[in-house]
């Protein structure tokens, strides 16, 4: 689950969080509408 609750908004994930399905970095994820 990478330790992060579900619901939790995007901005309070920790800035060195990494995807534990594909190894991405925050950075790496951009907001889709």
């Amino acid at each position: 689950d990478g330790g992060i609750k579900p619901g939790t908004p995007f901005e309070d994930i920790p800035d060195d969080w990494v995807c534990p399905v594909c190894g991405a970095i925050k950075d790496q994820f951009e907001k889709v509408d």
